[in-house]
Parts: structure tokens; sequence; C-alpha cells
């Protein structure tokens, strides 16, 4: 015998019957429900899954550490368009020599990896001043603000993106914020922040990254002064806070959660045979009464072929 799957509703063991085999998966999986998963995982590309990558970080808990070599993390469909503002925060804590230009958070175009368009927070053209592209506009590629990222040290940096320039700021864990550098110039073409970007490697060239990266936060919006020292002395999260956030508090594995507001909800439906049928929205569909209603009407159905 066959099934007749035009029939055959409730039938979830297949054996040509809707009987208490089937209604004994309902039960066990009665209001099992959807679920859905928000934010973007970063995910890290040349790392191996021993627990080594993930270190000590600035605030106690863990950062990621990069070798300088080809480790960088990646995360895809970021849904921001159209920015004329935006902002980047990181803690970072270079170790050694850098040859200028390594990203810290870039926005990108090109196939990966090499160099495309996109804009930038990280290092400028020598190894220890923070720098900033935007959209690679040749006239800001790239600024050196000549805020100074001292050698094994801890350092908050950001960079606060408005139609008119962009603010720099650096500040070490144990000192006062640097004076901010400003650079007015008009920063054209919107960026469309919404192929993927990469944590640990720059646009100009594939410039790895060498030393610890830690709590990485884009907005959507260009944070004032205020809000940037708050963050420099772990104050007050700005409002609305990040879209996208890496705190790299994880202790193994080649993944990272993304704690930001920003990401887009992916729903998955109810994991059970026993989910009959979905007229509910998404966020309340379950194994409920109305699947049960479907198996009641075929109860003791057999459901061969004439």
């Amino acid at each position: 015998t066959g099934i007749d799957v035009l029939h055959a509703l409730g039938d979830f063991t297949e054996d040509c019957n809707t009987d208490y085999l089937d209604l004994d998966i309902m039960t066990t999986d009665w209001l099992v429900s959807d679920f859905c998963t928000v934010g973007l995982p970063a995910v890290l590309t040349n790392f191996t899954s021993d627990p080594a990558q993930w270190v000590s970080g600035f605030d106690g808990n863990n950062a990621l550490e990069f070798d300088g070599v080809d480790d960088y993390a990646r995360v895809d469909n970021p849904s921001l368009t159209g920015l004329t503002s935006m902002s980047i925060t990181a803690w970072v804590k270079r170790d050694g020599t850098q040859s200028g230009y390594q990203g810290i958070v870039t926005s990108r175009t090109a196939p990966e990896p090499g160099p495309g368009n996109g804009s930038e927070l990280g290092m400028g053209s020598n190894d220890e001043s923070v720098g900033y592209c935007w959209n690679q506009i040749k006239s800001t590629w790239q600024f050196d603000s000549g805020l100074v990222v001292a050698d094994n040290t801890w350092t908050f940096i950001a960079m606060s993106v408005d139609p008119t320039g962009c603010s720099l700021y650096a500040k070490d864990a144990n000192e006062a914020m640097q004076t901010p550098a400003r650079h007015d110039i008009a920063l054209g073409p919107l960026e469309q922040f919404d192929n993927w970007f990469v944590i640990g490697y720059g646009a100009k060239g594939v410039r790895y990254f060498k030393g610890l990266i830690d709590d990485v936060r884009i907005y959507d919006y260009n944070l004032p002064f205020a809000d940037i020292n708050e963050l420099a002395n772990l104050g007050t999260e700005p409002t609305p806070g990040p879209v996208y956030w890496y705190k790299f508090d994880e202790t193994a594995g080649l993944s990272a959660a993304d704690s930001g507001a920003g990401g887009a909800k992916t729903y998955y439906l109810p994991p059970s045979k026993a989910n009959l049928i979905d007229p509910e929205p998404q966020d309340e569909r379950s194994v409920n009464f109305r699947d049960y209603r479907i198996l009641a009407e075929n109860w003791l159905e057999k459901h061969q072929w004439p």
C-alpha cells in the first residue's frame, strides 16, 4: 500500500492510518512553536577552533585575538542603506608594529579578500594613529588623525560621521580622552552598508590587524562627543543603541554573537511534523488545537491507494 498524500493529514508515522501513534507524536510536541534568530553573527575566518583565540578583554570579559596574517571576522547581509551618518566604536590592543591601513571595521563591496570600496575605521598610514575613510572617496583615503594607539595598551577608538565630515576619537584605558580630530569634508555618496563587512582587516589592500579587538559597535547615526566619552569611560550606553554589537565574550568556537538591535529576524517553522497548518502569524505558530482538529477529522481513516 502507499499513502495517498491528499488524505493523509495526521498520519505522522506514515503507516497509512491516523491513530494513537500519531496522537502520541502530537502530544509529545504539543505547543512546540516557531522561533527566530536575531542579529547577524560574526563568522571567524582563518582562526582555529582552539579556545586560545578568546582572550581576556579590556573589561574583564573576553576579546578576540587576531594574528596579523590572515585572521578576520565576517558579517554577512547587514541591513543599513543610504547612510549619511554613522558611528563605529571599538576597543583595540595592537601587538607591535603594523604596516599601516589595518582595518578594525571595514564595509566592503569587492570580492574577498582584496581591496574594494567601502567605509572604514582603522589604523592610519603609520602603525599607531587612528584613521578612517568614507565610501573610499579618494580625497579622504586615508585621513590620519594623529590620535595615538599605544602598543600593547587597551585603547578606545571611534569615528562619528555626519554629512559634513568625520570626528575621530582615541582614549587609552588609563588616560584622559585625547583631543578629538575633526576632518571637515562633504562626504558625498551615501554609504550602502548592506553587503557585508569585516572586522580585522582593511580595504586598502589586504592589511590584517595584529592584536586584540573587543566590543565593536556600529550605530546608524552620528554619536556626539558626550556619548562617545560615556562609552570610552564605560558609562551609560547611548539611546538608541548600536545596530550591530560584537562583545567577543565567547570562550571558544568560530562565531561571535551580535548583541545589537539592527539584525534582521529569521523565522523558522515549528520543528515538528505535527504542525499541520499555519494560519498564525510569525512568532505565534505552534502545535495546537488547530492541528489537533485536523488530526481528529482524520481519526482512524485508512490512507491507502484504491
